[in-house]
């Protein structure tokens, strides 16, 4: 689950994460109103094209050809690409998988990588949120993840492996004052916080998991989706980079890469980071 704050939607969107983070940084020079920090994601906020185009592109490329430190604030404090060691991607698969001490895992398979065999039958419902994390999911690892087509049309009755898109299902915590504390989770089911069980066949994750997008009071941004399938994939406990600051980052990404790219099962000692 992704702890996230959404805002007001407007027509226009920078075309990455961190872009978009530093256009609100532009805007919160002027008005404070327009985003900044806010608990665990940046607000997202869009502007008309037309302001956006001949007012703020010309600060946005200055920024960036000059501000580096600017735009690490802007994306939430997160690494750049450059900062993603092998030592930073192997500590942060050990506590999001391969230790088992955390959510999902409940201590089984310690020590050893855990996902899903390959390809991963995935129900979109023709959510373009979750196209767009598939498709970039898939683009970052270099490989095909997903089966777009086997259950694509079933029942969900009718699924017993396989990840379903639900929207508008997103579980908020009992005793929550904030829907957008619950902008978006992965369960067995939709509208519920846990696991089925089992859901893990040895190391393989083998189960009927829904992605659930959204409640009524708050709607999961592009990156929270990409966090939830994260989550589907096989990342348990957040880390920095992943739920610990920003929703996703390179982190993010070379964490996943690792996971598949090593055979479901691998110990601890033999993961070749990639």
């Amino acid at each position: 689950m992704y702890f996230s704050v959404d805002a007001a939607p407007f027509l226009c969107r920078a075309t990455s994460v961190c872009e978009r983070a530093l256009t609100v940084g532009y805007l919160s020079l002027i008005s404070p109103k327009w985003g900044g920090v806010n608990g665990y994601s940046l607000r997202k906020q869009y502007i008309p094209c037309s302001v956006y185009e001949v007012i703020f592109m010309p600060i946005r490329r200055f920024l960036f050809s000059a501000a580096a430190a600017l735009t690490l604030v802007a994306c939430g404090g997160g690494e750049s690409s450059s900062d993603v060691t092998p030592a930073a991607v192997r500590s942060s698969l050990s506590v999001t998988n391969l230790e088992s001490s955390g959510f999902p895992w409940g201590g089984q398979q310690s020590g050893v990588l855990k996902r899903w065999n390959l390809p991963i039958p995935v129900k979109l419902n023709g959510d373009a949120r979750a196209t767009a994390s598939v498709d970039e999911i898939e683009r970052q690892l270099g490989q095909t993840i997903f089966d777009r087509i086997t259950i694509a049309g079933l029942p969900d009755n009718q699924i017993r492996r396989g990840l379903i898109v639900s929207v508008g299902t997103s579980f908020v915590p009992p005793g929550s004052s904030n829907p957008c504390q619950g902008a978006g989770n992965v369960a067995g089911a939709p509208n519920t916080g846990g696991y089925p069980f089992p859901f893990l066949n040895g190391a393989e994750i083998t189960a009927r998991l829904y992605i659930n997008l959204d409640n009524p009071g708050c709607t999961a941004s592009q990156e929270v989706t990409t966090h939830e399938f994260g989550h589907a994939l096989g990342m348990g406990s957040h880390y920095d980079g992943f739920g610990n600051g920003p929703a996703i980052s390179p982190l993010f990404w070379g964490v996943l890469r690792t996971m598949y790219a090593n055979p479901i099962g691998t110990s601890s000692s033999s993961i070749v980071v990639r």
